[in-house]
């Protein structure tokens, strides 16, 4: 919330810390899910953005994974930092990267699509949990769906027997234990007929 972001920064500053903000998922989001667009800590940080730098990247926004394409902006002082260390240390993006780069940040439609299927894929899956009594934890922004289950190994490995891959939540840390993310990246038609392994692997929650 721009309220956390605002923490974020004042704790930063009192510190004379260095704010580093991974924002590569800041577009993808629900469009009905916020009154306003999600914040960026640029919105926070003020004129200039002293002390604050943004990580932005087309892989999640335009799906040019692969590219290795992305942006940083903030501190004047801290980007000037980073691009004579890139001058040593860096390699120049080719260009047709570059290019591509330049008209995948100069187009929101396309962004704006992928949010519209990334919605529909979380509404069809998110269905076939609700329908068995899964407990999903609630979020409607990001790739991905986490759920509740009672092993999260054991449920990965019943899925992936059947051709679905998930990820255990223990694999992201102890938080993460005991539910499965299932990455929002096949098709609208493969999600739909995932459903059907899911709710035969899975049964109903206990």
């Amino acid at each position: 919330s721009r309220s956390d972001l605002e923490d974020l920064v004042e704790k930063a500053r009192a510190t004379e810390t260095l704010l580093l903000a991974d924002e590569c998922y800041v577009d993808v989001y629900e469009d009905d899910a916020f009154e306003d667009l999600p914040p960026s800590v640029l919105q926070v940080a003020g004129p200039g953005s002293p002390g604050v730098l943004s990580y932005l990247s087309t892989s999640k926004r335009s799906g040019m994974t692969g590219y290795r394409s992305g942006a940083i902006v903030g501190d004047p002082e801290a980007i000037s930092a980073l691009a004579q260390l890139r001058s040593t240390t860096g390699t120049a993006s080719a260009e047709f990267v570059q290019t591509a780069a330049v008209a995948a940040w100069s187009d929101d439609d396309h962004a704006a699509e992928r949010r519209r299927v990334f919605a529909d894929k979380r509404a069809i899956l998110r269905k076939a949990f609700d329908d068995l009594g899964y407990e999903i934890v609630e979020s409607r922004a990001g790739l991905y769906l986490w759920v509740k289950v009672p092993d999260d190994l054991a449920a990965t490995d019943a899925l992936l027997e059947e051709g679905v891959v998930v990820s255990p939540g223990r694999f992201f840390g102890a938080g993460g234990a005991g539910h499965i993310r299932l990455a929002l990246v096949p098709t609208v038609e493969e999600c739909a007929a995932a459903v059907d392994v899911i709710k035969s692997c899975l049964w109903e929650a206990p």
